[in-house]
């Protein structure tokens, strides 16, 4: 599979920033995305979902091991000059992403982000690091393991919300595999492939790990999706890999006959602990069991390369991006394509005032309490597709990317909602 193809659809972060004060009393379920009682959820291929459901009560989020999920007070960091309405390019120096490279917000250190860049492309690759919102930047992954990781593409970073010295990132095309640090992104370790024989026999693609997902509930909690087929290569059928402890322990979960299997590149998002919606390349998928059973929910294309992020309103309506338009869902059940919403619409978030997607060539705007209706806005660029966007309520800041064959973009614009 060629690289540039396999880039589409990586677009998915696993962080939002909270918003600071009494929030930190929230349970995680609640403060860990809350964009004025707005949630957002990300996912991918090359997904790292993220965020909140917004759907906990207080006190529900807990730990694999059943103890409460409670995050640190966050810190407001400093950024100064930070231009209202005027987009402004971030990118690190040195650096580019054929495809635009995931990137992660600390939200208990606000202010604080993670970008991977791209080794095949870039003068230096590697993650990087920013505590000033994007105006300068390091090199982060310094120690163990820095020149493995930096041999491929961080497509995707996970900054844990309980404890945010725990970033997760990936090697796409260099080391492969999912890697995890545990002091803020300078040295990583290798977590995927997991050392279970069972698991790593049923996975053809063992080591070629497109993307992870964090249940919002349950910060150890991962699924981790593959940029290629499970089990029999020739029958390309697809899989997700799951761990409840961080990633010290993994299973496989297929979607076995007598139902029809997934296809490979399946993707999957959280709506809580027990109930995703995975998207194959013919259809969309919901398990309310973990994975065990599995119903078909909508005849749409959303898996693979199509696969953006998924955002939920304070109202309950999901968004998820895809390469072929907007899809949108009221109630997490019944799905439908939203017309005229462009091609390449992976990125979607909100302020819970304003919807922002980033489709082909452009932001678009609609009302949140709408969704239906939505505005052509502002873009850096007149080319490229459209990539991932979060949103910092703290200090008012859509951070989002843009892709093409020359590398690509990473951007902040200050909406003042």
């Amino acid at each position: 599979m060629l690289r540039s193809e396999a880039f589409m659809g990586y677009l998915v972060a696993l962080a939002l920033v909270a918003c600071g004060g009494s929030d930190a009393a929230k349970s995680p379920a609640t403060t860990l995305a809350d964009n004025g009682g707005a949630a957002t959820i990300t996912a991918g291929s090359g997904n790292a979902q993220g965020g909140d459901t917004g759907a906990a009560p207080a006190g529900a989020g807990s730990s694999s091991a059943g103890a409460p999920q409670i995050p640190p007070q966050p810190v407001v960091g400093k950024c100064d000059n930070l231009k209202s309405g005027v987009v402004e390019s971030i990118r690190p120096p040195f650096t580019t992403a054929y495809w635009p490279a995931r990137f992660g917000i600390d939200q208990v250190n606000l202010g604080t982000i993670y970008v991977g860049a791209d080794s095949f492309a870039s003068p230096v690759g590697g993650l990087w690091k920013s505590t000033d919102c994007g105006a300068s930047w390091v090199k982060i992954d310094t120690g163990r393991n820095s020149d493995t990781l930096d041999s491929g593409a961080q497509v995707f970073v996970i900054v844990d919300p309980i404890t945010p010295d725990v970033v997760y990132t990936m090697s796409l095309y260099g080391a492969n595999g999912i890697w995890k640090s545990t002091n803020g992104g300078v040295d990583f370790d290798k977590i995927w492939p997991s050392t279970n024989p069972v698991a790593n026999e049923r996975n053809s693609s063992t080591d070629f790990a497109a993307g992870i997902v964090m249940d919002p509930y349950d910060h150890n909690h991962l699924l981790v999706s593959f940029h290629g087929p499970c089990g029999d290569y020739n029958a390309m059928i697809g899989c997700l890999a799951e761990t409840k402890d961080g990633g010290n322990t993994w299973g496989l979960i297929f979607r076995d006959p007598p139902n029809a299997p997934f296809e490979s590149q399946v993707v999957a998002y959280f709506l809580d602990s027990t109930t995703w919606i995975a998207t194959s390349d013919s259809a969309l998928w919901r398990t309310t069991d973990s994975g065990t059973t599995w119903t078909k929910v909508a005849d749409l294309t959303a898996g693979g390369h199509s696969a953006g992020q998924l955002y939920k309103t304070a109202a309950g309506v999901y968004y998820m991006g895809s390469f072929y338009g907007l899809i949108r869902s009221p109630d997490g059940i019944n799905w439908s394509l939203i017309n005229n919403t462009g091609s390449a619409t992976f990125g979607v978030a909100g302020t819970g005032k304003t919807l922002y997607v980033s489709g082909s060539n452009n932001l678009f705007t609609s009302p949140e309490d709408d969704g239906m209706t939505w505005t052509q806005g502002m873009s850096p660029r007149d080319d490229g597709q459209g990539g991932q966007i979060l949103y910092d309520n703290a200090h008012k800041l859509l951070y989002f990317c843009f892709g093409d064959s020359d590398g690509g973009g990473f951007y902040r614009l200050k909406v003042d909602e």
